[in-house]
């Protein structure tokens, strides 16, 4: 019950929600299982594989390589959002 928290704060819960379902789906394509538990290892390398699905350039406009790692949250939601489409 997300009932207490403001109307951003439920945003936001949505906004993850959709980025982890779409990470999943991503993870699964590539014979991945997310179980109850895992290593921090494992969970780095299984967000990887499911970044990877996701549409989103390895290169900038200026050819510069880009760090997938350090995007912000609200290009990783829209790219997850388009990639579940």
């Amino acid at each position: 019950d997300v009932s207490f928290c403001g109307k951003r704060s439920r945003t936001s819960l949505s906004e993850a929600r959709c980025l982890v379902a779409a990470l999943d789906k991503e993870v699964e394509k590539a014979g991945g299982s997310i179980g109850p538990k895992i290593s921090e290892a494992q969970l780095v390398e299984l967000f990887r594989v499911g970044v990877e699905g996701l549409d989103i350039p390895l290169e900038t406009p200026t050819g510069r390589p880009r760090n997938i790692d350090s995007l912000k949250w609200r290009t990783l939601v829209e790219r997850g959002r388009k990639s579940m489409d």
